[in-house]
C-alpha cells in the first residue's frame, strides 16, 4: 500500500511539474548594457557554366546592447560594437579586415574602425522582435565619406561590400535569429508555439518556426527550435543585375537564455537552402542565366567573459 501511495505521490509531483506554465521572454532593465559574442558565417555555394564558385564571409563581433528606455513591452536600445572581425573567403584568397588593427591602406579596417564608435538605436519588443532599426547603410556611407587618403573608386567598393554585409536587414536578422524565439504567453513544459516571420537581408525569405522548452535549470531556460524556409521568389540584385531567388530549407537552433531578464546567453543557429538564383534578362546578361545555389548560414552567440 505505502509503494502505491508512493507511487501516486510521485505522479502527481511529476504531473504538476510539467503543467506548470513556463514564461520565456525578455525582461531588461532601465540603462542596463547586455553584451554578446556574435560568429557568423554565411557560406554561398554555386556552380556557374559548370564551374564551382564558393564565397564565404565571416564576422566575429563582440556588441552592447544598452537599455536607454521601456514603454510597456517595448525597449528603446542603444546598439554599438565593441569590435568587429570579417574574414571573406574567395576564388582561394583569404582577406581579414578588423576594427582593432588599423591599416592606413586598408580601407575595409578603416571604415570597421569607425564604425564600432558608432551606435544605432533599434526598438525590441518582450519577445525578441525588432520593430524598427536606424539605417546602418546611412551610418556606413557617412563614416566612409569622412575618411581620407582613399581615392573616390576605393570608397565606393568598399561601401557597397560592406553596405551589404553590414546592411540593416541582415543586422536585424543576425538578432533576430537569436531574440525572435520567445513565446507571446506563458507555456508548459511540453507546450509549443509557432513563430511565422521573414528573415530580412539581401535575400528575403519566409520562416515558420516551432520551438520548444528543451530543458530548465537554476537559472537558464533552454530553447530549442526548428524552422521551415522559403525565399518565395525574392527579388534582390547581383552587381547591378535583377535576380530571382528560388530557395527552401531548413534552420535549426539550441539556444540558452538567462530565467531574470531573458537575455542570450549561448546560441547556436544553422539555415541551409539549397534552389536556383535567376538572373533576369538585362542588358549586362541579355537571356539571363540560372545559377545552382546553396546557402548554408551558422550563427554562434558565445558566452560574454
Amino acid at each position: 500500500m505505502k509503494i502505491i501511495f508512493c507511487f501516486v505521490t510521485l505522479l502527481m509531483l511529476n504531473t504538476a511539474c510539467f503543467s506548470q506554465k513556463l514564461w520565456p521572454h525578455l525582461q531588461l532593465k532601465q540603462a542596463a548594457v547586455y553584451k554578446c559574442n556574435i560568429l557568423a558565417k554565411n557560406q554561398i555555394l554555386q556552380t556557374i557554366n559548370g564551374h564551382q564558385l564558393d564565397i564565404s564571409t565571416t564576422i566575429n563581433a563582440r556588441m552592447q546592447f544598452t537599455v536607454n528606455g521601456i514603454n510597456d513591452t517595448l525597449y528603446n536600445v542603444k546598439m554599438c560594437y565593441d569590435s568587429i572581425g570579417l574574414k571573406i573567403d574567395l576564388l582561394g584568397a583569404t582577406l581579414n579586415y578588423n576594427s582593432d588593427t588599423v591599416n592606413a591602406k586598408n580601407i575595409f579596417s578603416a571604415i570597421l574602425n569607425r564604425l564600432k564608435l558608432r551606435s544605432c538605436n533599434l526598438n525590441l519588443s518582450h519577445t525578441g522582435i525588432i520593430m524598427d532599426i536606424d539605417s546602418i547603410e546611412t551610418v556606413l556611407k557617412n563614416i566612409t565619406d569622412s575618411i581620407g587618403n582613399f581615392s573616390a573608386s576605393q570608397k565606393e567598393q568598399a561601401l557597397a561590400q560592406l553596405q551589404q554585409t553590414f546592411s540593416t536587414g541582415e543586422v536585424k536578422a543576425g538578432i533576430e535569429a537569436f531574440t525572435h524565439i520567445y513565446p507571446e504567453a506563458p507555456v508548459s513544459r511540453t507546450e509549443k508555439w509557432v513563430i511565422d516571420n521573414i528573415i530580412s537581408g539581401r535575400m528575403q525569405a519566409n520562416q515558420h518556426a516551432i520551438h520548444f522548452i528543451k530543458d530548465v535549470t537554476a537559472f537558464n531556460y533552454v530553447i530549442e527550435g526548428g524552422a521551415t524556409i522559403n525565399t518565395a521568389d525574392a527579388m534582390a540584385s547581383l552587381n547591378g543585375m535583377p535576380v530571382k531567388y528560388r530557395l527552401a530549407g531548413r534552420s535549426n537552433a539550441t539556444i540558452t537564455v538567462d530565467k531574470k531578464t531573458g537575455w542570450i546567453k549561448q546560441a547556436k543557429i544553422m539555415r541551409t537552402l539549397k534552389g536556383n538564383a535567376e538572373i533576369q534578362d538585362n542588358p549586362k546578361l541579355p537571356g539571363g542565366m540560372l545559377i545552382p545555389t546553396e546557402t548554408i548560414v551558422t550563427i554562434s552567440v558565445l558566452p560574454d567573459k
